[in-house]
């Protein structure tokens, strides 16, 4: 939507202005809690399990820990960027091509 409205508008970063405007206005923010490093392997194995991914847990404990080295802090939202790219890496050394829209879809 915001692309569309940034091709057609004079001024197309006014499009973007005017989104957070709205935020601002009606008080909209996304927040995204931290969590301890224990609920984050947790968090990071049932998604292991929800995606049936075939790696034992004590290799993605020691990546997932490797990858919350690199964040500012652990949530539920960095454990979903390590597993989209933990599955990516997967898929990619197994030679399979995906789709990648239905790649982010649970069963």
């Amino acid at each position: 939507m915001v692309k569309n409205e940034q091709s057609t508008a004079l001024f197309p970063s006014e499009a973007v202005e005017e989104k957070v405007c709205l935020s601002d206005r009606f008080s909209l923010w996304i927040g995204i809690c931290s969590c301890s490093k224990s609920e984050f392997i947790k968090i990071v194995l049932n998604y292991r399990n929800a995606l049936e991914l075939d790696i034992s847990e004590e290799e993605i404990i020691c990546l997932a820990k490797d990858w919350a080295s690199t964040k500012v802090s652990c949530s539920g939202c960095v454990a979903r960027q390590f597993i989209s790219d933990l599955k990516t890496r997967m898929l990619e050394r197994s030679g399979v091509f995906y789709n990648k829209n239905e790649f982010h879809k649970f069963k």
